[in-house]
């Protein structure tokens, strides 16, 4: 391996995308940093001599042909987009890390019976749009076109209409990627938590994917004065936003031994203001597990908790279900 070339492209890649405040990296979906990112790596990936191209969805796929083309083939890959200040090898460790493995056999002229096929994935980050894996979805015929019509992100822009004026797709390839017309899929990633570390252990393998089960939740109140309106004649959504908090934490810690996590990633508070109590609040809450069934059980208690205690209150609640990712 050159480690010296991976180094270099770990640089070039996250410098032009890296917050000069804090050093996080943005590359988020669709922005301009990530669609660089993107026509970068096809770049690197024709000058291994690999058949780049782009699907609509702006995926890069690059295939190194093997001396078997008819053979399924090997699919290495990760993604390039981040979450906001995100990791310097969130997702661009797996991508990098299979292009060092094309050019280090290109360098020592190994031929491979089964094609190499390398996949930059695009969107595959909730941030933007709260649902994960959408570069995916599109690659393996789980998301069409259509679909992205009814898909908004955090500023109520359509995905369709993000993504069809980049006209990606020059040459209207769509390859449909199905389990049983693969080989074997691998993706390097870094570890996003700290098990590894604790055991000081350099590398793991992945037997569970726990898929979140994601809502927003909106919490109305009723905006008024914080130094006219009497305690008792508040209707204060931020207070009891501060419950849910606490329920939903509860929650994860009840299901811990079944391999359940629960996250408040996301807080909105109107309007926001030292002397006004707050309104309306607005909440993304992640439930992740190992098993399906017991993720959503759990997210149904968390639902009917909610319910009943607002049952009892005087604020209203909405709740938003995105769509559920499969665990595996």
């Amino acid at each position: 391996m050159n480690l010296q070339n991976v180094i270099e492209n770990f640089q070039t890649f996250n410098n032009f995308a890296r917050n000069p405040k804090n050093g996080g990296i943005n590359r988020i979906a669709f922005s301009h940093p990530e669609r660089v990112a993107a026509l970068k790596f096809s770049m690197l990936c024709q000058k291994a001599g690999l058949d780049v191209y782009f699907d609509f969805f702006g995926n890069v796929i690059a295939r190194r042909e093997g001396k078997q083309p008819s053979l399924k083939p090997i699919v290495l890959g990760s993604h390039i987009d981040t979450v906001k200040d995100g990791g310097q090898y969130d997702g661009l460790l797996g991508v990098l890390g299979a292009l060092e493995v094309v050019e280090h056999l290109n360098a020592h002229h190994i031929e491979t019976d089964h094609p190499i096929i390398i996949i930059a994935f695009a969107c595959e980050e909730s941030t933007r749009f709260n649902e994960a894996t959408l570069g995916s979805k599109y690659l393996t015929g789980k998301m069409a076109k259509d679909d992205m019509k009814f898909i908004k992100d955090n500023d109520d822009n359509v995905l369709y209409d993000i993504v069809a004026p980049l006209a990606q797709d020059m040459n209207g390839k769509r390859a449909l990627f199905e389990r049983n017309k693969i080989k074997a899929f691998l993706e390097l990633h870094i570890e996003q938590g700290p098990i590894l570390e604790n055991n000081q252990k350099d590398i793991g393998i992945v037997t569970d994917i726990a898929a979140p089960h994601r809502f927003k939740l909106q919490i109305a109140g009723v905006t008024s004065h914080s130094g006219s309106t009497p305690m008792p004649m508040r209707t204060d959504a931020l207070t009891t936003a501060a419950e849910v908090i606490l329920k939903i934490e509860a929650l994860g810690q009840a299901y811990h031994d079944k391999g359940i996590v629960t996250t408040v990633g996301y807080a909105n508070v109107y309007p926001n203001t030292m002397n006004a109590i707050p309104g309306e609040v607005t909440l993304l809450i992640d439930i992740r597990g190992k098993d399906k069934s017991i993720r959503e059980k759990s997210s149904r208690r968390d639902e009917s908790t909610h319910r009943n205690h607002y049952n009892k209150s005087s604020s209203r609640l909405c709740i938003r279900r995105f769509r559920s990712g499969s665990t595996t």
